[in-house]
This record gives structure tokens, C-alpha cells and sequence, in this order.
């Protein structure tokens, strides 16, 4: 086999487009990523048991918007929601929508490296 007769490999750049209430994010598949989504659902895990039930909710709306920002942007709840206030439900959506995102893409990546061993055979 010659050079000019192997397919080559492009190696894609490790970006998911996310767009939220018509607002775009690029956010980059990452170690950091799992690291801070499985951090993130820890935290939540131990705000819920720390924080008294009057106050959860407050508490919880103000720890997921940081979180959200993080992950997607300074700003990004602002961008997100615009003159509406952010509210639990809401946010919990945006966090599933970026775990689920980030899940297929993983497996994206797994079917992509699946097909690229297959080829090698």
C-alpha cells in the first residue's frame, strides 16, 4: 500500500455547538468538561442536604447560574434569559441539555475511533 492509497485522518476539533433560547455556545470537549459536570452534580448533590428547605431554592438558582457561567461563559444566564429571571426549572434544563450534549458526543467520538480501527483491519 502507497501513501496516495490510504484515506488519511483528519482529527476534528473537539467542539459542540450548543444553541440555547437562540443563543450560540461553543463549548469544548474536555477532560475539564467531565470533571466540572460530575463537580457540578456533587455540589448539588451536598447543597441539597446542607441547605435548609425555606431557602433551597434561592440557594440552589444562584449555584446553578454560577455554574452555568462557568461551563458556557461569564454571562452566558444573563444572554440566556434575558430580561426574564432565571428560575430552577429552567436552569436544570440548560444543565441536562449541556450533560446530554456533552454524552453524545462522547459517543460520537467512540463510534468515530470504532470506525477508524475497523478501517485498520
Amino acid at each position: 500500500m502507497t501513501a496516495a492509497d490510504t484515506k488519511g485522518l483528519e482529527i476534528p476539533d473537539c467542539v459542540i455547538p450548543l444553541c440555547i433560547n437562540g443563543k450560540e455556545f461553543r463549548l469544548y470537549a474536555t477532560s475539564g468538561l467531565s470533571d466540572t459536570l460530575v463537580a457540578l452534580a456533587e455540589e448539588a448533590v451536598r447543597l441539597s442536604v446542607l441547605t435548609k428547605d425555606g431557602n433551597r431554592s434561592s440557594v440552589t438558582v444562584k449555584f446553578l447560574e454560577r455554574a452555568i457561567d462557568g461551563i458556557l461563559g461569564d454571562g452566558a444566564v444573563d444572554g440566556i434569559f434575558g430580561e426574564r429571571e432565571p428560575d430552577i426549572c429552567g436552569l436544570c434544563d440548560i444543565v441536562t441539555y449541556i450533560a446530554a450534549e456533552f454524552a453524545d458526543y462522547g459517543k460520537m467520538r467512540l463510534d468515530r475511533m470504532a470506525r477508524i480501527g475497523g478501517d485498520a483491519e
